[in-house]
């Protein structure tokens, strides 16, 4: 039977033979018991690591509860003493963050915060508290306080001369879930914590990407097991605490783990690889006397590495090549037909093509027999996984997905050869977390006469930031027709009392005709500031720079604005860096900017204030801030306040008139100027503005202005 076979085929079938029977004696009588010896080391390294961790964590909860014990105990017994042990409790705990004692009955909280921490509100449900392991009366629960911090709140029912209390404490337990999660094993492992045993729910993880165990239960003891997930064969380790239904897990891939088992069985293995050498060299000496029909056959195919396919395969005179020779030359024979058909432009146009569509701006797709997607463009794809597929979609799992909504569609069916053709246009909206997307959908479906599919293409064109446009142009409509009612409802209705039959008084006229002239004024002042804004954002406004003597502005300011604010009891007080340098700008909108921050300083707040005016420089800036001690400005509104028409929605501040332009006006002179403005509000010092200005006008600014 061999001698059907050449030498060559003995030899490296021999060599093969004994290979794989090596291999297979390896991994079936050594590697186990490498394996076995080695995953019990570990798992008794690991299980002393786990038990001493939870035992200190243990000690650290416990001693919380001893705290809320001691001090819902002193609040019935000695309610005297209760404040003084609030602030003693609170001074030597660090990581005692804030203790509360509730009334059940009014309602009453008397609360102690550390001032280490933020006063933050914790939103724990009823749900989230369970009861500890060591005393019943208390109640314990978790609450994760942001990415990185997490809170460990302990309660207690108490008394109060028959009057029933609740006191709770709260506790930094970021550090003890650290300690924890950060236990030296190896990179791979994974380490997590788990609340309730019911329904195992994954309190803190070591990874951003860690992947729970489905149908995950723990016993009440510790516990060693193997399990699979993913395919995959996993070392997983839990232990409970004593305190509380708390459960501490780790996760070990098993090939971590046994990993020196596989070294050595490598080591082996390359050792075998090495004795096998000797016969793969033997092999390759008796099959020296095929080399030369080899070689022969590779000459003969070279001339097709550089794409010429016209030069013949000549039949190889060794058995063994002689079939070989003969496909390669047919291959040859094909490509050569292809290649007259100018083949490679074809492969080039279609390359292109692809390139192409996977840059386009707009999201495409191209769908097979099976309408999946077997071609996305790089925005398609980064949608696709924005949804959440793993793999390329149908066009129906698209369309269906539970966040997308067609607002629109129409269908239209076309003939095309032998073909029918299906034309769709839609409207989507997906709804994200923070935003909703809208997009004008395209889709041409190709079927054949059996109306079975043959492919599909689908375009996706962004309308997102289209329909944001149309929204801010309707809400700013809405704002200028708002804006100009009021003066000019004015202005018709003092006119039309003076256009009455009746007759007034001189005193009369001349107040309805002063009130016309102030209402048409006040029209003037909101068109020409609206125009001033829209100019700069255009950039077709005319900016004339010159050096600039910002100090000298300034005091031109305080001077022209004293009588305004001394109607208020309001004094200016000026710093400024002596000698002050000159910037290059426009004097006039600097001038404007300047006055529309003072003036609001002054109208914006009460009254017996001194509104602090600084100067200063750093090198290549000049810095220019003003703190008026007013009303200040809520957080929420904060973004929205160099906004077009926005006005801060504040009681106080809502008899002053105004436009909502200034603070916009006065961001677009600065951003014209390669400046910055920003805003810095609290009750203690009101509102603070700090403008940011470059001493010498950047290169892109001198531009600008030599075009505007």
């Amino acid at each position: 039977m061999l001698s059907r076979f050449s030498l060559r085929v003995r030899f490296f079938a021999l060599s093969s033979l004994l290979l794989f029977a090596s291999l297979a004696v390896v991994y079936a009588f050594v590697r186990p018991q490498y394996d076995k010896a080695l995953l019990d080391e570990r798992v008794t390294i690991v299980s002393e690591q786990l038990h001493y961790a939870i035992r200190s964590a243990d000690q650290d909860i416990n001693g919380w509860f001893g705290i809320a014990r001691y001090l819902a105990t002193l609040f019935s017994a000695r309610p005297s003493q209760f404040e003084l042990a609030l602030k003693d409790q609170i001074a030597t705990h660090a990581d005692l963050i804030r203790i509360s004692v509730l009334s059940l009955q009014t309602g009453d909280e008397l609360e102690a915060q550390n001032s280490n921490f933020p006063n933050r509100e914790y939103a724990i449900s009823q749900g989230d508290w369970q009861s500890s392991h060591v005393d019943s009366s208390i109640s314990i629960a978790f609450y994760r306080a942001d990415s990185s911090n997490f809170i460990c709140a302990i309660r207690a029912e108490t008394s109060l001369l028959n009057k029933p209390y609740l006191l709770t404490c709260y506790f930094d337990a970021t550090d003890i879930f650290r300690r924890l999660l950060t236990i030296p094993l190896n990179e791979a492992a994974q380490t997590a914590l788990f609340l309730s045993q019911r329904d195992s729910l994954l309190l803190l993880a070591s990874t951003a990407n860690f992947q729970p165990i489905l149908e995950l239960r723990f016993s009440s003891l510790s516990e060693t097991r193997m399990i699979e997930q993913d395919g995959k064969s996993y070392l997983m380790m839990s232990s409970p605490f004593r305190a509380v239904s708390l459960y501490f897990l780790a996760f070990i891939p098993r090939d971590v783990v046994l990993q020196p088992a596989t070294r050595l069985t490598m080591f082996s293995l390359s050792f075998i690889s090495v004795v096998l050498v000797i016969f793969f060299i033997v092999s390759w000496v008796a099959s020296a006397q095929v080399t030369k029909p080899v070689e022969a056959l590779v000459e003969s195919v070279k001339p097709m590495q550089s794409l010429d396919f016209s030069k013949p395969i000549e039949p190889s005179p060794l058995p063994e090549l002689r079939a070989l020779s003969l496909t390669i030359d047919s291959m040859r024979q094909t490509l050569d037909r292809y290649q007259k058909l100018n083949v490679e432009k074809i492969i080039f146009e279609e390359w292109k093509n692809k390139l192409l569509m996977t840059y386009s701006e707009d999201m495409i797709g191209i769908a097979g027999s099976d309408d999946r997607f077997t071609f996305q463009n790089k925005r398609f794809a980064e949608l696709c996984k924005e949804l959440g597929f793993q793999n390329a979609p149908t066009r129906e799992q698209f369309f269906q997905h539970h966040l997308l909504k067609v607002v629109k569609k129409s269908k239209t069916s076309e003939p095309v050869a032998t073909f029918n053709m299906e034309r769709y246009q839609s409207e989507i909206e997906i709804a994200f977390k923070d935003s909703t997307e809208s997009y004008r959908v395209q889709t041409v479906a190709l079927y054949n006469a059996d109306h079975i599919l043959m492919g599909s293409f689908i375009i996706l064109h962004d309308l997102t930031q289209e329909r944001e446009l149309e929204k801010i142009k309707a809400e700013t409509m809405n704002i200028i027709v708002h804006e100009l009612r009021s003066p000019l409802n004015s202005v018709i209705g003092f006119s039309d009392l003076l256009l009455q039959p009746m007759e007034f008084d001189e005193k009369s006229k001349q107040e309805f005709i002063a009130m016309i002239n102030e209402s048409g004024n006040r029209l003037l002042k909101l068109v020409n500031r609206f125009l001033d804004v829209m100019r700069l954002e255009s950039g077709r406004q005319e900016i004339t720079r010159s050096q600039v003597n910002l100090v000298h502005i300034i005091q031109l300011l305080i001077d022209s604005l004293r009588a305004q604010a001394q109607k208020k009891s309001v004094s200016f007080s000026f710093k400024c860096d002596d000698p002050m340098p000159m910037i290059y700008a426009s004097e006039e909108l600097m001038m404007e900017a300047f006055q529309n921050l003072m003036t609001n300083a002054i109208k914006y707040g009460g009254e017996n204030r001194t509104i602090e005016l600084e100067l200063r420089a750093d090198g290549k800036h000049v810095i220019f801030s003003i703190t008026d001690y007013g009303y200040g400005i809520p957080p929420e509104a904060q973004s929205k306040l160099f906004t077009k028409f926005y006005r801060v929605p504040n009681a106080k501040s809502k008899s002053e008139i105004g436009t909502g332009l200034g603070l916009a006006y006065v961001k677009e002179i600065v951003t014209k100027h390669g400046g910055a403005i920003s805003l810095e509000s609290n009750a203690q010092i009101g509102c603070r503005f700090t403008i940011t200005l470059p001493i010498k006008a950047p290169a892109a600014v001198e531009l600008n202005s030599a075009t505007l």
